[in-house]
């Protein structure tokens, strides 16, 4: 029984210093603070990509909640970009669809 108690003592401690070990761990993060002389001139510079040059870092001119694009990669002016139509999921869909045979297609 005494040898059953010592090997949960044993485990128990072992677990602990396992857990203050990768508690007190510290990882260098590396700087990457920006200075606002380097946010203007990295938004100044077009940035490439894949070969093809990007326009500077803009925000667009109107709202992007709930989409997944990336805005800031772009190589059209905003001012160039159009209403295409009726809004995200902005379609009605048909509830009750009425179908035609073939014959009375034709």
């Amino acid at each position: 029984m005494l040898k059953r108690h010592q090997g949960w003592v044993w485990g128990a401690g072992v677990l602990l210093l396992l857990l203050l070990a990768s508690c007190t761990m510290q990882v260098e993060t590396p700087d990457t603070t920006v200075t606002e002389a380097e946010a203007a001139e990295s938004a100044a510079v077009a940035t490439t990509e894949n070969g093809i040059e990007l326009l500077p870092l803009e925000l667009p001119p109107f709202d992007t909640i709930g989409w997944s694009t990336d805005f800031t990669k772009r190589i059209v002016e905003w001012d160039e970009i159009m209403s295409g139509g009726p809004p995200k999921d902005g379609i009605i869909s048909v509830d009750e669809p009425a179908f035609e045979s073939v014959a009375a297609a034709a």
